[in-house]
């Protein structure tokens, strides 16, 4: 009997939290929002230059993290990747890179809002943008 009490405390309120969640997770990517405000489109960068990375998300949901990521659009390679599991209805990226490229390169940056715990469900926005080598 005592375990089956200690079991109910534990595993009773783990399930309300997960169902708490869940029942909140946004289907529809149109009503998530997502603003890049930079870097802008067709901006140039120097080799050691910072881009800054900054976007808001939002939605009348709860979202459930995000992820940007900066490829090369040459072969698609990642040169950059930072994401944060984490909870709102407005959440705000800023984060920075350096310009370390050996080529003229254009790059596209993607920002992805996470609309559930799952992973499965999400929005992504892009920028395209350029890096010099010197």
């Amino acid at each position: 009997m005592k375990n089956l009490a200690t079991f109910t405390m534990i595993v009773f309120p783990a399930m309300l939290l997960f169902t708490a969640c869940e029942k909140d997770q946004l289907d529809d990517t149109s009503a998530v929002n997502i603003e890049i405000t930079s870097p802008r489109a067709g901006q140039a960068f120097s080799l050691g230059d910072t881009v800054r990375i900054e976007a808001n998300i939002s939605a009348a949901k709860e979202l459930h993290g995000w992820e940007v990521v900066i490829r090369k659009k040459a072969d698609n390679s990642v040169v950059f990747s930072r994401d944060r599991h984490t909870h709102g209805t407005s959440l705000k990226v800023n984060q920075t890179w350096v310009n370390n490229v050996s080529r003229h390169s254009d790059m596209i940056l993607e920002v992805t809002a996470a609309l559930d715990h799952s992973g499965s469900n999400k929005k992504t926005e892009t920028v395209s943008f350029h890096c010099h080598p010197n």
